[in-house]
């Protein structure tokens, strides 16, 4: 996997940035919220009634009953729309700074979580060629020994030389141990 897929995934998968834009996105969602209490606000109401029943009246000693059944219906549609609220507008222009904010912040952490991904990537690239060349040291080390010894063993070398071919050797081993473990 490249730099490029390191960082897509990163930017997929990391919580704090996860975070971050859901931060950003409800941030934003305050302009249309701040936006509507500018707006006119239409309302529409109707209620439908049934009345049944009786009316009894006394008149000169004589009851008349009469029915009083019917029905009423009421609709009501209503219109307002704020002509001067400059809270309202107060409210809209803090909505925007706030969602520019959030966006900058978004920003941030983009790059750092940039910064982040490649600094790693980068030090695992590192880690990799100082792997490569310590192992190519140990084997280097090695082919000297061997020079060495065989010329001790012609006459032509001393001890100190094979001591010191192996003293060689076993300090780029244990860099080579060092560059295995950066890499883990």
């Amino acid at each position: 996997a490249g730099l490029a897929d390191a960082f897509s995934a990163a930017i997929e998968h990391d919580e704090a940035f996860r975070a971050q834009r859901l931060e950003r996105d409800a941030q934003q969602l305050g302009v249309p919220i701040a936006r509507a209490a500018l707006l006119p606000n239409v309302s529409l109401s109707s209620t439908h009634q049934t009345n049944r029943g009786d009316r009894t009246q006394t008149f000169f000693g004589l009851d008349s009953t009469q029915p009083l059944d019917y029905r009423s219906q009421q609709s009501v549609l209503s219109l307002r729309q704020p002509l001067y609220h400059p809270d309202a507008y107060i409210r809209l222009e803090q909505s925007k700074l706030l969602g520019t904010q959030a966006d900058a912040v978004l920003r941030g952490r983009r790059m750092g979580l940039a910064l982040q991904i490649g600094s790693a990537y980068f030090d695992v690239l590192f880690a990799q060629d100082t792997l490569a060349l310590v192992d190519a040291e140990v084997a280097s080390a090695g082919g000297q020994i061997s020079a060495a010894r065989d010329r001790y063993a012609r006459r032509e070398g001393t001890l100190t030389e094979v001591a010191e071919a192996q003293a060689r050797h076993d300090l780029a081993a244990a860099r080579l141990v060092d560059a295995q473990d950066r890499i883990i």
